[in-house]
């Protein structure tokens, strides 16, 4: 990131001083100045929030093994799974979702992306959602219902690095003037109908799953529809 901003400052700071006098200069100068600390302030600001999210994944790991230890013991394979998935989702769940929604509330500072984007795969973590996926996967027992909970928030962990990964290695996401939070919010939701594809199949069970902006082609759609749209934008005004 800090290269990746160095750099586009010094090619902006050659472009000026061919065509711009001394007098502009210092000006725009330090415009340049401000927004890259701007951009540096957001991507801090991105990274806090991706922490808080990766450590209430992580602290899920220790607080469920605690909780399940107070489920009575003498329940038969076939009834611990959905006692503890009605517990979960009176005593446990809650809290641990105030927490994250606190945390993932903070990418609303950062760019469209990654508001977008955290706030439309945050579905998986909805109880509703993660009951649905435990009754598909017809799971009755204790320890399949557990890791099945620890892979959601797990995944979504994976997920949110994912993004601020993809978003650190291109300037794009923080330098442009114009708002594409809508272009970024339909293909968040379309990635939302493919990421519940894949948790809801057989052969999801720990397996990475990978974002289409991880790739060449879904990052050059990204941008290819992001400049559509701003172009119809400019046009209709």
């Amino acid at each position: 990131m800090y290269e990746l901003l160095l750099k586009w400052g010094l090619d902006h700071i050659v472009d000026l001083v061919r065509t711009k006098d001394s007098r502009d200069l210092a000006i725009i100068l330090e415009a340049i100045k401000t927004k890259n600390q701007l951009v540096l302030e957001r991507f801090r600001a991105a990274s806090g929030a991706c922490q808080g999210v990766i450590d209430i994944a992580l602290s899920i790991e220790d607080d469920l093994g605690e909780f399940s230890k107070n489920l009575p013991r003498q329940l038969s394979r076939k009834l611990s799974g959905p006692v503890l998935l009605a517990k979960l989702g009176s005593d446990f769940h809650p809290k641990h979702y105030r927490r994250f929604a606190k945390a993932r509330s903070r990418f609303e500072s950062t760019n469209d992306l990654l508001s977008a984007y955290t706030r439309a795969l945050a579905v998986i973590l909805n109880i509703e959602n993660i009951k649905k996926l435990i009754k598909h996967k017809d799971y009755k027992d204790m320890s399949n219902v557990e890791r099945t909970y620890r892979g959601v928030w797990t995944l979504y962990a994976e997920l949110t690095s994912s993004l601020l990964r993809i978003t650190s290695a291109d300037l794009r996401f923080w330098l442009m003037d114009s708002p594409y939070v809508i272009v970024a919010d339909r293909l968040a939701k379309e990635e939302l109908v493919k990421l519940q594809e894949f948790l809801f199949s057989d052969s999801w069970g720990g397996r990475p799953y990978h974002l289409d902006l991880e790739t060449s082609i879904g990052l050059e759609r990204f941008w290819s529809e992001v400049t559509s749209s701003t172009r119809t934008r400019r046009s209709a005004d």
